[in-house]
């Protein structure tokens, strides 16, 4: 099955393993957990109130009931 996102938490809840690709190559294969460490220090979720910051990268604004995240 091919699920397409980046969105860590959905494909945690769906999958055991994961592969992430660049440009059409696999860049990473093994489990969610793996990446996840490999994504730390250099990836971060932040809560917010009102519109996300326009510094930076933001992948991705949900608005919910305690903030922005």
């Amino acid at each position: 099955m091919l699920l397409s996102t980046h969105i860590v938490e959905d494909v945690a809840q769906t999958c055991r393993d994961t592969a992430v690709m660049a440009r059409g190559r696999v860049v990473f294969n093994g489990p969610v957990a793996d990446i996840v460490q490999q994504a730390e220090g250099v990836t971060w979720e932040l809560v917010g109130q009102g519109p996300p910051p326009a510094t930076g990268v933001v992948v991705s604004a949900v608005s919910h009931s305690d903030g922005t995240h």
